[in-house]
Formats: structure tokens, sequence, C-alpha cells
């Protein structure tokens, strides 16, 4: 073969080549897993408007290729490491996908989460170790606490989240108990003090991974069929 023929094959191939770079790249961040759960409210701390319906619906996106951060010591002696994913993010905040959502009789009752706070806790229970893996729809504000929506998964075999992750097949069994709450929000707003707050206990878990959007797929497959072109216009 000649090297006008290798070239030639060369520039027929490159777009291929450029998007299985692109695709492989994409792949390689991790992967969005949606949980969608469901349960009942069975505690309120404070005055406010109790739901007609106990019953929520919610829904959990999180990545797992988000790292958590390193291992500290809480007031409590629990070993404690921090995920933040989204605009929660100490460095380098931006929205990628990941959020807490409650809803109470289709609605939810709070504004949009642009991501995730939270982390991995591991303590001694009843003499026996545990891990809870939680997420926080909002993060700690300084000036008046924690306000927003949690969400906590917490296992009596702390290798269920041994690798720091929340497992992609995670099912309500695998867990000693599964929890929601929420304070100082309702109905979209935060207009609610930091006393007030809903608890409910989770009955229904379904885990999901989210597929890469069809259309960034397709706009790699446009982008290479360009470049071909342009190189055989050439």
């Amino acid at each position: 073969m000649t090297c006008s023929r290798k070239n030639s094959l060369l520039v027929r191939l490159a777009p291929t080549f450029l998007i299985l770079l692109l695709l492989a790249a994409a792949s390689a961040r991790g992967a969005l897993i949606r949980y969608d759960f469901g349960g009942s409210f069975t505690e309120m701390t404070a005055s406010g408007p109790w739901p007609a319906d106990p019953r929520f619906t919610g829904t959990l996106i999180y990545d797992d290729a988000v790292p958590l951060g390193p291992a500290t010591r809480d007031v409590f002696g629990a070993t404690v490491r921090r995920y933040e994913s989204g605009t929660h993010r100490t460095s380098a905040p931006v929205a990628d996908g990941t959020r807490l959502e409650i809803r109470i009789a289709g609605r939810s009752v709070a504004p949009i989460s642009t991501g995730l706070t939270g982390g991995l806790t591991t303590r001694i229970i009843d003499g026996q170790p545990a891990a809870v893996m939680s997420f926080n729809s909002h993060p700690f504000e300084a000036s008046g606490g924690y306000r927003g929506l949690s969400i906590d998964f917490q296992a009596t075999n702390p290798s269920l989240f041994a690798d720091g992750k929340l497992p992609a097949g995670l099912k309500l069994p695998d867990l000693a108990s599964a929890g929601i709450s929420l304070s100082g929000v309702m109905y979209g707003d935060f207009d609610y003090g930091s006393s007030f707050m809903y608890m409910g206990t989770i009955d229904t878990l379904t885990a999901t991974p989210v597929p890469e959007p069809t259309w960034t797929i397709a706009a790699l497959l446009g982008a290479g069929l360009v470049f071909r072109r342009r190189f055989r216009a050439g």
C-alpha cells in the first residue's frame, strides 16, 4: 500500500476514531443512576400543614463517579467522608444532573435541586458497625442551619458501601432502613422555620441507570459525517 493510500484510509477512518474517543471519554466520567422511591411520613417535629395523604414519592439522581472526601471524625466519634456534586461542589460548581426531589400529591415540596451534599458515615450502633449514605438537596447555610430535603440509606453491613458508592442495583432488602426528611421547606419555598421538619420511611425503591442523551450521540455522529465530507471535498 502506498503512502498516499495509507493517508487516504486514515482520513476516512478519522471521524470514526474521533467518535469512539469522545464516547469513551464520556463513559469514563461515570454514570448517573436514578433512584425512584416512595413511602409515608411518620413524624412531624413542629406545627405546620400536615398533608391529607401521608404518602410521598421522590427521585434521587446520583453520580457514582464523584469521589468521597478524606475521612474525618465528627463530635460523636463517627467516621465521615463527604460527597459533593453539581452546584454544591466546593470547587468548580456546575450543574451535572444530580438532584434530590420529594413530592407530596405529585407536587415538589422544595425548589429545584441542582446538586447534592452528603456522604458516608460509619459508626457503632448497639455494639455493631453500621454505615449510612445520606444526601441533601441544598447545602448547609451558616446563617440558618440546614434547610431542604434529605435522604439516608442505612446498612448493617458496612461492606455494602465499602467502595464509597451507592450500589447501582440497590434494593430495600439490602438496607436496615431508608428514610427522608424535609427541613424548613414546603410548597416550593423556604418560608418555614428551621424547626419545621417532616420525617418519613421509604418502602419502595427502584434503581435505573440514566442513559446518555441520544442527542449527544447524534451530534457526535453528525460531526463525524461533516468532518468526513470536508476531507473528501478537499
